[in-house]
């Protein structure tokens, strides 16, 4: 929240920001927002992955998400503790997923490589297309999520996000190359859009790595 703050005070202008945040972490996403001062509320977004909460508070405009439907949130929807967006799952299945078991293939359905890393499985395969399709969608969801007026009307300088290890040949454990990276499609739109990006992750057990 304050690197946010103290990005759009030493550029004084009207950036756009936005949150990328993947399982558990979008309970930080949401919190981060919400402390936010209105004036930033108005130029950040949130693209929420395999979303626990439903970000209550939050204007849907503001916010939007990918899920798959045997992916634990939806799964897990009807506990009390458990708040997925209203419209529940927009991605179908993982693959040799059953619907009575909860491992290994739930494991699989969440993991974020497997919505965003199109560079892991055979070309073609019934897996390779999902995470295509995941990855596609969530380049059309980062346009209209950032598709709005920032009131800024000159040109603006791209600034570093600022990663702890820029220097480093892996991102959050994923290989970077300079053509097929995970995030490279993403990250270049975004680029095209806004100033800064917070990527926010979660782990439901100790055991379980992105």
């Amino acid at each position: 929240m304050e690197r946010i703050q103290n990005i759009d005070q030493e550029n004084s202008l009207e950036d756009k920001f936005l949150i990328i945040a993947h399982s558990q972490g979008n309970f930080f996403a949401e919190d981060i927002f919400n402390q936010l001062p209105e004036s930033i509320q108005q130029r950040t977004r949130i693209l929420a992955f395999s979303p626990f909460t439903n970000f209550q508070g939050i204007s849907s405009d503001k916010y939007d998400y990918l899920l798959r439907e045997d992916d634990f949130p939806n799964r897990l929807k009807n506990l009390p503790a458990i708040a997925v967006p209203e419209d529940q799952h927009n991605l179908p299945s993982w693959p040799g997923n059953s619907l009575l078991s909860f491992f290994p293939g739930d494991r699989d359905s969440h993991k974020i490589e497997n919505y965003l890393d199109i560079n892991q499985y055979p070309q073609g395969s019934q897996e390779d297309l999902l995470v295509e399709e995941s990855f596609e969608q969530a380049k059309v969801k980062i346009q209209e999520l950032l598709n709005f007026d920032s009131g800024v009307y000159q040109d603006e300088q791209i600034i570093d996000p600022g990663f702890e290890d820029s220097s480093s040949d892996s991102f959050f454990g994923f290989p970077i190359e300079d053509n097929n990276d995970i995030f490279s499609g993403i990250s270049n739109l975004i680029r095209t859009y806004a100033k800064t990006l917070y990527i926010v992750y979660g782990k439901l057990s100790d055991s379980y790595d992105f």
